[in-house]
């Protein structure tokens, strides 16, 4: 009998040591599940606040590249409307005024086998002065915008251009057109225009280009730039000046896609390939 109370006594005793264990297990779990809580809603919280800071700059970045890109048009329009008007005025005023100096000089020479010597040899400097100013004139005017753009269209601006680049530099330029419209809008044309003068200047100023060619093809799907050459090319990932960086904002401007095609030793390719334009016939 004393054996059993015994036994009972161990028996209470282990149960309560378990019970004692249990009630510490029990409180540790329920402390660790409120801390893993905490933490939990801690970081979820802390995942939240970065999400809408995220979001927050990423709106912010989206809003200052259009306004930045807004500005760029604006800039370029800037541009491109003081260019037309200096050279209208240099062609309006001064181009006039050098042309009647021309006359009168011209005049004066044909009454010059009375002057003396000295005097011919003058006004024959003076011609030759005013010649050149003349034609100095001219050149600055058709490089701002030349006037065939607006009165002839693009074609024989572009011919235009490609024999200057061969008359001023090494570089012989070849110029293909095909079924471009005569009803471009005035961006397109001017885009188009810019893209080729960029291209061609860099291609004779700065990889000794022997060989230039300018593509403008006109098909349902827009309107395809493409001006090569065969000069000494670059590597387009490590260099983009200012002026490919502007051509590129141009044809992004009007919803379209630059590219740029190099190797060093391989001369370089500038594509651009422009949607057709609306209310025009490069659209039907």
């Amino acid at each position: 009998m004393w054996n059993g109370e015994r036994l009972q006594n161990a028996d209470r005793t282990l149960l309560a040591q378990f019970a004692s264990v249990q009630n510490g297990l029990t409180r540790a779990l329920v402390l660790a599940f409120g801390s893993g809580l905490l933490l939990a809603s801690a970081g979820t919280a802390y995942i939240l606040r970065l999400e809408r800071q995220t979001r927050a700059r990423y709106f912010e970045l989206a809003r200052s590249r259009h306004d930045l890109q807004e500005l760029s048009a604006q800039l370029v329009d800037a541009q491109e409307s003081e260019r037309r008007t200096i050279s209208r005025e240099l062609h309006d005023e001064i181009g006039q005024s050098l042309g009647a100096l021309l006359v009168d000089i011209g005049r004066l020479s044909a009454h010059s086998t009375s002057l003396e010597p000295a005097i011919r040899t003058q006004l024959e400097h003076m011609k030759s002065i005013a010649e050149r100013c003349f034609q100095a004139v001219r050149n600055i005017a058709l490089l701002l915008r030349p006037s065939m753009l607006d009165d002839l269209g693009l074609e024989a601006a572009l011919e235009w251009l490609g024999r200057e680049v061969s008359r001023n530099s090494q570089m012989e330029v070849t110029v293909e057109t095909e079924d471009v419209p005569q009803d471009l809008p005035d961006a397109y044309k001017v885009c188009i225009y810019r893209l080729t003068q960029g291209a061609l200047h860099n291609a004779a100023r700065h990889s000794s280009a022997r060989n230039a060619t300018v593509r403008v093809k006109h098909s349902k799907q827009g309107i395809r730039l493409w001006v090569a050459d065969d000069g000494r090319g670059f590597d387009p990932a490590r260099t983009r000046g200012i002026g490919l960086l502007g051509m590129e904002e141009r044809v992004k401007r009007l919803g379209g896609i630059f590219s740029i095609e190099s190797q060093p030793g391989r001369g370089a390719t500038i594509t651009a390939e422009l949607p057709p334009p609306l209310g025009s016939g490069a659209s039907e």
